[in-house]
């Protein structure tokens, strides 16, 4: 990740954490696919992800943890487990239930119906 795409993130990140970017770190958490990679960020007494997805250009995104929680009702994303099942699809189980989401144009839609 090069300066720039890390100054972005973090400043995602700080508008997410409601922090200011000097005091964050962000780190390298896994690649997902070859042009998908996963970062995190810690600092302020939180945690922030974002995906790197590069096809022609880079762009940052979310992973769909916010939407589920509130697909699957549950209070909060760090009860949710995020499964990576390729072609750009996550499973997102939590609260007993679970549901499938695909990223179109840098937003998560759910792909069926949230089961229990």
């Amino acid at each position: 990740m090069n300066a720039k795409r890390e100054a972005n993130l973090l400043q995602l990140a700080a508008k997410a954490l409601n922090c200011t970017s000097e005091n964050m770190v962000a780190q390298f958490k896994e690649s997902i696919e070859w042009n998908v990679h996963v970062y995190a960020v810690d600092g302020c007494n939180g945690h922030y992800e974002a995906m790197l997805h590069c096809l022609r250009d880079c762009v940052w995104i979310e992973p769909p943890d916010q939407r589920a929680a509130f697909d699957l009702q549950c209070p909060a994303p760090n009860e949710l487990k995020r499964t990576y099942l390729g072609n750009g699809m996550y499973g997102m189980t939590g609260c007993g239930k679970s549901v499938t989401y695909v990223n179109t144009a840098g937003r998560w839609i759910a792909n069926g119906p949230v089961s229990q």
